[in-house]
Protein backbone atom coordinates (compact mmCIF):
# COMPACT_ATOMS: atom_id res chain seq x y z
CA UNK A 1 0.00 0.00 0.00
CA UNK A 2 2.79 2.73 0.74
CA UNK A 3 4.43 2.31 -2.76
CA UNK A 4 0.84 2.81 -4.64
CA UNK A 5 0.30 5.76 -2.05
CA UNK A 6 4.04 7.07 -3.13
CA UNK A 7 3.51 6.64 -6.82
CA UNK A 8 0.31 8.14 -6.45
CA UNK A 9 2.32 11.44 -4.79
CA UNK A 10 4.84 11.21 -7.65
CA UNK A 11 2.22 11.47 -10.46
CA UNK A 12 -0.17 13.56 -8.87
CA UNK A 13 0.62 16.82 -11.07
CA UNK A 14 1.53 15.29 -14.40
CA UNK A 15 -1.14 12.10 -15.08
CA UNK A 16 -3.69 12.10 -17.58
CA UNK A 17 -7.09 11.21 -16.68
CA UNK A 18 -7.20 7.48 -17.36
CA UNK A 19 -3.53 6.85 -15.38
CA UNK A 20 -5.14 8.78 -12.83
CA UNK A 21 -8.14 6.80 -12.32
CA UNK A 22 -5.79 3.80 -12.79
CA UNK A 23 -4.01 4.88 -9.81
CA UNK A 24 -7.34 5.64 -7.63
CA UNK A 25 -8.78 2.48 -8.05
CA UNK A 26 -5.45 1.03 -7.40
CA UNK A 27 -5.30 2.64 -3.93
CA UNK A 28 -8.67 2.20 -3.09
CA UNK A 29 -8.49 -1.55 -4.00
CA UNK A 30 -5.14 -1.29 -1.71
CA UNK A 31 -7.00 0.34 1.13
CA UNK A 32 -10.15 -1.99 0.83
CA UNK A 33 -7.80 -4.81 1.37
CA UNK A 34 -5.90 -3.81 4.12
CA UNK A 35 -9.55 -2.90 5.97
CA UNK A 36 -10.59 -6.53 5.04
CA UNK A 37 -7.64 -8.17 6.58
CA UNK A 38 -7.64 -6.39 9.90
CA UNK A 39 -11.06 -7.34 10.06
CA UNK A 40 -10.01 -11.00 9.23
CA UNK A 41 -7.61 -10.83 12.22
CA UNK A 42 -10.39 -9.31 14.68
CA UNK A 43 -13.07 -12.04 13.59
CA UNK A 44 -9.97 -14.44 14.11
CA UNK A 45 -8.88 -13.32 17.75
CA UNK A 46 -12.59 -13.34 18.51
CA UNK A 47 -12.65 -16.65 17.70
CA UNK A 48 -9.83 -17.62 19.12
CA UNK A 49 -10.80 -16.47 22.70
CA UNK A 50 -14.30 -17.73 22.41
CA UNK A 51 -15.83 -14.97 22.36
CA UNK A 52 -18.58 -15.06 20.59
CA UNK A 53 -20.09 -12.43 21.41
CA UNK A 54 -17.45 -9.95 19.86
CA UNK A 55 -17.32 -12.47 16.81
CA UNK A 56 -20.98 -12.32 15.63
CA UNK A 57 -20.84 -8.41 16.74
CA UNK A 58 -17.70 -8.37 13.84
CA UNK A 59 -19.91 -10.85 11.35
CA UNK A 60 -23.27 -8.02 12.11
CA UNK A 61 -20.86 -4.86 11.08
CA UNK A 62 -19.76 -6.66 7.78
CA UNK A 63 -22.85 -7.88 6.72
CA UNK A 64 -25.34 -5.82 8.57
CA UNK A 65 -28.06 -6.13 11.17
CA UNK A 66 -30.77 -9.04 9.95
CA UNK A 67 -34.04 -7.30 8.98
CA UNK A 68 -36.81 -8.29 10.28
CA UNK A 69 -40.22 -7.36 9.82
CA UNK A 70 -44.16 -8.23 9.42
CA UNK A 71 -45.15 -10.20 7.21
CA UNK A 72 -48.09 -10.01 5.03
CA UNK A 73 -50.65 -12.16 3.90
CA UNK A 74 -52.55 -11.79 0.69
CA UNK A 75 -55.90 -13.27 0.01
CA UNK A 76 -56.76 -16.06 -2.69
CA UNK A 77 -57.62 -13.64 -5.33
CA UNK A 78 -54.58 -11.58 -4.07
CA UNK A 79 -56.44 -8.27 -3.92
CA UNK A 80 -56.21 -7.58 -0.09
CA UNK A 81 -53.23 -7.65 2.09
CA UNK A 82 -53.73 -9.18 5.53
CA UNK A 83 -51.47 -7.55 8.32
CA UNK A 84 -52.64 -8.53 11.53
CA UNK A 85 -53.69 -11.71 12.94
CA UNK A 86 -57.33 -10.89 13.68
CA UNK A 87 -57.90 -9.69 9.72
CA UNK A 88 -56.17 -13.34 8.91
CA UNK A 89 -58.65 -15.15 11.19
CA UNK A 90 -61.57 -13.03 9.11
CA UNK A 91 -60.17 -13.68 5.67
CA UNK A 92 -62.31 -17.00 3.46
Amino acid sequence: MDSALAHWEEKESSTPDKEWAALQQKLTRALKSVWWERKAVELQRAADRNDMKGFYNGLKELRGPKKKGPVHLKSTDGMETFSDSESCGKME
